[in-house]
């Protein structure tokens, strides 16, 4: 009797492990979990949004935080901290700050990929301490 209750649960389990795997890919109902560092062409189309600020703004709003941080000059004193924007790189070249993705349309963008402050400073230099958003442009 204990063997057969055991051999039950073993079998319950590896189901119940299997079901677990395959879950949201098997219900046919929920959608794929996206990159929470990649917007790509399919999901920019979906927003139907004119320029890419617009499609940052809808699908990953935490990418345009601007952090403060104090300059050399007023960490003694009463001056208020500056805010940090995000930095904007077209392909490998720096062209602005957030307000550039007003400027750019969605048209001609492949992809857009966040990078943390970590990750830009390794990839694009110093100077990104709230991170990068890089552009990808089509390519023709």
């Amino acid at each position: 009797m204990l063997r057969s209750a055991s051999r039950r649960l073993m079998v319950v389990t590896f189901a119940g492990i299997a079901t677990a795997c395959a879950g949201p890919a098997s219900s046919g109902g929920t959608a794929p979990r996206r990159d929470s560092t990649v917007i790509t062409a399919e999901e920019m189309t979906r927003v139907q949004a004119t320029n890419l600020y617009d499609v940052v703004h809808r699908l990953h709003p935490e990418w345009l935080n601007q952090r403060t941080a104090a300059t050399v000059g007023s960490l003694n004193s009463a001056a208020p901290a500056q805010p940090i924007d995000v930095q904007v790189f077209l392909d490998s070249q720096h062209i602005g700050t957030s307000e550039t993705l007003k400027q750019l349309a969605v048209s001609t963008t492949s992809s857009l990929k966040y990078y943390t402050a970590a990750e830009a400073q390794t990839r694009f230099g110093a100077g990104n301490l709230n991170g990068v958003i890089q552009v990808i442009m089509t390519r023709p």
